[in-house]
């Protein structure tokens, strides 16, 4: 489907720019004028994950005041900490004073953090030293076409900065028709897969049986992601992981395999095509236009979702890449198969069949989770609807991994051989009426995991030194800790360590531990609740040992919680539950 029938599967809205910025005035023209800057400040946070540089980044977070008057409205690091995003998110920027302003402030800004960790001749070590600082500008004007250039020619005050900035890669714009594409890109990954996917191929394919082979061109790949976006990938067992992720290669050169594939991009591109696998497709049907041009129907990239992201950041005309297009009505066969190579990738493909985000949202829609309804909604709900499955997704994978390994404690580590697979796969048999009353108790689990986790940080506002400390366990991006809480809590409301028998649970043990979690959802989540504070009272006094720095102990927190014994804090857990006076009073009289 191309053209304006593509355009047609879209809400109103996002059927152009000009339709998008006409909603967003009619969404904020009632609102004053600092009302409207927080109202697009939201809209970003939960926008800039979805954009390139943003998937390299952790979730963005709001800046302090102080912060916000230089400039900066929010910030994030990548996960090594090396390079830290400094937003500004500002809804109308009519002309090239406006970004000047902008620049301008972003210089004053580093110019301030590099004075604050001055580079010494003979760095220490041990000291910290001054990431890398990035400077992103999200609106909804169009920068790129014309107000951008004409900034380049000026001579405003910060015009040499921006250029320094553009030749070291470190500003990035993110303008109306860009915010137009990421909002597309995001509502066809929740939900639309390409009904129609044309393909060009470099000469004439090979077919046989239900199976078609043949190369396509870096370009046509390029093509495809900027028409489907993250779509290509819904039924692609893993998400893009970064260009400096993946298993690393061995021999004398430690790089990751991503970094392999993007280095034979940018420097051999013409030996693609004799080291790379390839990309696998599923199509519901194909038609044959020519010998070099496939129409898939129904179509999604099964394996090769490295390679295909690779290749968008990387475009090199002279690249060229396997394809195998599989025509069938099942994906999962064809993935599991593309995919297969040890045991742990094996667990990890039983566990994607289970807790992919597909299921989580076809399962929630079952269990009161269910989002607005974004056809008839806004940009504002788009993004923030799907930020929010995000979250729950994140939090069911998470709380699913933590319910289903010989320990809780693996929620943190995340080592598949510790997956009961044994279980998991007894309590997804196709027949096993089990699997949704499972799927509904976990998903309230999850929602109460949040409830909870906001109720501890609503607890602790008074201690800001604690609540900076702990703050990991209800962070939005950091969902294994308060899994981990949530995990202990259930152990602790129903007095069932479940995971302390010798080897591990049983499907049984584990249907019985997860109906007593039930009872007391059934009859007194508030009890639960309670249960997971104290579980966040014994996991913090665990993680505080003796003369241990404030740094120390951030730093070593994860290592404490990884190490920590699970029968020992359920003891701790109980021993505090037994003197508490409300629990005495509340807790479930079946128990």
């Amino acid at each position: 489907m191309m053209g304006s029938q593509v355009q047609e599967q879209f809400p109103y809205f996002l059927q152009g720019y000009g339709k998008l910025l006409s909603h967003f005035q009619t969404e904020l023209e009632s609102l004053a004028s600092k009302e409207k800057g927080d109202y697009f400040v939201d809209f970003v946070q939960r926008l800039v994950p979805h954009s390139d540089i943003g998937q390299n980044f952790e979730r963005p977070q709001k800046s302090s005041k102080q912060t916000h008057d230089e400039g900066i409205d929010l910030s994030c690091k990548n996960e090594d900490g090396i390079r830290v995003l400094y937003i500004q998110a500002k809804y109308s920027i009519p002309g090239v004073d406006e970004v000047d302003l902008i620049l301008s402030k972003f210089e004053s800004y580093e110019r301030k953090q590099r004075a604050v960790l001055q580079p010494k001749l003979i760095p220490d070590p041990d000291e910290e030293q001054l990431p890398t600082g990035h400077f992103m500008i999200v609106t909804a004007r169009d920068l790129q076409s014309r107000i951008l250039p004409r900034y380049r020619k000026s001579k405003r005050g910060s015009v040499g900065f921006y250029k320094s900035l553009e030749s070291e890669g470190r500003i990035h714009v993110i303008d109306g028709p860009q915010v137009l594409r990421l909002l597309r890109g995001t509502y066809r990954k929740s939900h639309l897969l390409p009904s129609e996917i044309r393909l060009s191929l470099v000469g004439p394919f090979i077919r046989l049986d239900n199976v078609y082979i043949g190369v396509i061109g870096a370009t046509e790949v390029k093509r495809l992601y900027d028409e489907f976006g993250n779509a290509l990938f819904l039924e692609n067992i893993r998400e893009y992981l970064g260009p400096t992720s993946g298993r690393v290669k061995t021999g004398r050169e430690r790089i990751t395999v991503n970094e392999a594939i993007a280095n034979t991009l940018t420097q051999e591109p013409d030996q693609f095509l004799a080291r790379n696998n390839g990309i696998t497709l599923r199509a519901g049907s194909v038609s044959v236009q020519n010998e070099t041009t496939l129409v898939l129907n129904e179509a999604s990239v099964v394996n090769g979702c490295q390679t295909t992201m690779s290749i968008v950041r990387n475009p090199q005309e002279d690249c060229h890449v396997l394809v195998k297009i599989v025509e069938a009505l099942d994906s999962w066969d064809i993935a599991e198969a593309a995919n297969f190579q040890n045991q742990i990738d094996q667990i990890a493909l039983k566990l994607a069949r289970y807790i992919r985000p597909q299921m989580i949202r076809a399962a929630a829609g079952k269990f009161s989770v269910r989002f607005k309804t974004l056809e008839e909604s806004s940009p504002f709900a788009v993004i923030d609807t799907i930020y929010q499955e995000e979250i729950t997704e994140e939090e069911f994978k998470a709380l699913f991994l933590g319910l289903f390994s010989s320990s809780p404690r693996n929620v943190l580590s995340v080592n598949y051989t510790e997956v009961n697979i044994a279980v998991v796969d007894q309590l997804f048999a196709e027949a096993n009426p089990d699997k949704e009353s499972v799927q509904e108790i976990l998903f309230r689990m999850n929602q109460l995991t949040q409830d909870s986790a906001r109720q501890v940080e609503h607890d602790l506002r008074d201690d800001k030194a604690l609540l900076d400390l702990f703050q990991r366990f209800w962070k939005e991006n950091k969902p294994n800790y308060r899994v981990f809480l949530t995990v202990l809590a259930a152990c602790g409301c129903t007095k069932t360590d479940v995971y302390s028998k010798a080897g591990r649970p049983t499907y049984e043990d584990m249907m019985d531990f997860l109906a007593a979690v039930q009872t007391v959802l059934d009859q007194k989540p508030e009890v639960f609740l309670r249960y997971f504070q104290l579980a966040f009272t014994s996991v913090a006094l665990d993680a505080i040992r003796g003369n241990q720095t404030r740094e120390e102990t951030l730093q070593q927190m994860k290592a404490i919680i990884e190490s920590s014994n699970f029968g020992n804090l359920f003891l701790k857990l109980r021993t505090l539950a037994a003197t508490d006076y409300w629990l005495r009073e509340h807790e479930v009289e079946s128990q």
